[in-house]
């Protein structure tokens, strides 16, 4: 692997990043949404499984995240030793 390719990896961590904010930020829009408002039993609903949603899309983020930066440390060294 060289060291372009490495620096290959850092964009999609960079994009991931960018992503992770974004949820984060809905997440929060989600719970100030339920905190400010009184919400029926099908509201209170409707606002956990969006927020059920985001929180399953926001650990599918993290999980891509920790793949692409255990890759990025990586020794080049190890990859073509194989270990």
């Amino acid at each position: 692997m060289t060291k372009v390719q490495l620096e290959e990896h850092q964009d999609p961590i960079r994009q991931l990043s960018d992503k992770l904010s974004k949820i984060d930020q809905e997440i929060t829009d989600i719970h100030h949404y339920m905190e400010f408002n009184k919400l029926n039993a099908a509201e209170g609903y409707k606002a956990f499984k969006l927020l059920q949603d985001k929180l399953v899309e926001r650990r599918g983020i993290k999980d891509d995240m920790s793949k692409f930066q255990m890759l990025s440390a990586t020794k080049v060294t190890d990859v073509f030793n194989g270990t």
